[in-house]
């Protein structure tokens, strides 16, 4: 215990995050590698919305680290040339308002061409608009990238959540060199590829202006043609409310290159 509060005063000292009067929390755990059991010694890295780094390192004698972290904050977990295999990238302080101690075990493998880094609720379901949540996820891509060297990756936008009854439009062609004017029926199909090109306009956008290099991260489509959803019979008034819906993950961001890390 003594050394534990000996490593968290030295941090409040001399890391110009932390300053003298902000509350902390110590994280510790140990690295491990779940192909072999083996234990990891690397650099584990914790960086907040405003990119401030809080690095440890895992050691060599049985993959343990320890880090101290200012409260009320949300960090990017980044573990240089290893991906966690839980997927849970997001360390969440941002509801601690005192001094606490959380053990996180770090699960990992080594980063390869093909690897999921996040699965994402990205998209409003039928609509290009966006949930809130996704810039809290472009904000760790644009981490990743920054400390994971030689690393591209492809944001795989899909239709899963969505689904358009057929529809009567105007539109206007050309038949013997005349203009007419015929009702046309657009399909589910048709209207889920017009979808996925805007989600994936939005999405460049998005990338573009969070400074993140085309060069390292591309954006992709992929067309699932859902079929209307079932209709669920209204039940008499209860009391208990219904569980949430499931979300339908609508954004997949894979390692596509690992050139070098």
């Amino acid at each position: 215990m003594k050394y534990i509060i000996f490593i968290a005063l030295f941090f409040i000292t001399f890391h110009p995050g932390i300053s003298k009067d902000k509350q902390i929390v110590l994280i510790s755990g140990i690295v491990k590698n779940i192909e072999d059991g083996s234990i990891i010694t690397t650099k584990v890295k914790f960086i907040n919305s405003e990119g401030v780094v809080y690095e440890a390192k895992s050691n060599s004698t049985d993959g343990s680290y320890q880090q101290v972290l200012p409260v009320g904050e949300q960090y990017s977990i980044i573990i240089e040339g290893f991906l966690l295999t839980d997927h849970a990238v997001l360390l969440n302080l941002q509801n601690i308002n005192q001094y606490h101690e959380i053990t996180r075990n770090l699960d990992v493998i080594k980063l390869t061409a093909g690897l999921e880094l996040l699965t994402i609720d990205a998209f409003v379901d039928n609509d290009s608009k966006i949930h809130d949540s996704l810039f809290t996820y472009i904000n760790f891509i644009k981490h990743i990238l920054t400390h994971q060297k030689g690393l591209h990756i492809d944001l795989v936008i899909n239709t899963g959540d969505s689904y358009f009854k057929d529809k009567k439009v105007k539109t206007t062609v050309i038949e013997k060199k005349k203009k007419k004017t015929k009702t046309v029926t657009v399909k589910n199909k048709e209207q889920l590829t017009e979808l996925l090109d805007q989600r994936a306009e939005v999405l460049r956008d998005l990338i573009k202006n969070n400074k993140i290099q085309e060069r390292n991260a591309s954006v992709s489509t992929d067309l699932i043609e859902t079929t209307a959803p079932k209709v669920v019979k209204k039940k008499k008034k209860s009391k208990t409310p219904p569980p949430p819906k499931e979300p339908v993950f609508d954004l997949t961001v894979k390692i596509s290159k690992v050139m070098k890390l």
